[in-house]
């Protein structure tokens, strides 16, 4: 079984969800050393726009403990509207 504490399960856990929303979307994450910060991209295939950029005060451990539906509204918020939960 993963660490659902590594920033990894977390970030993967993350790209997951929200390709989930936004099917094809590019979802590049910075080398922040405690937050999470990530960036969503529409697909290649349609410009790259940027669709939402997301900066969590939360380390990746503290994500472990919230359902994926809370990740879905976090997202959703952050793309003020270009992604619909």
């Amino acid at each position: 079984m993963a660490d659902q504490d590594s920033r990894k399960f977390q970030e993967e856990r993350i790209a997951r969800i929200a390709r989930e929303l936004s099917p094809g979307c590019d979802v590049v994450f910075s080398s922040a050393r405690d937050r999470i910060k990530f960036q969503l991209l529409d697909s290649p295939a349609l410009g790259a726009a940027l669709l939402a950029e997301c900066t969590w005060e939360r380390l990746p451990g503290e994500l472990a403990d919230k359902p994926d539906g809370w990740i879905k509204g976090r997202i959703v918020e952050c793309s003020k509207g270009k992604i619909k939960g």
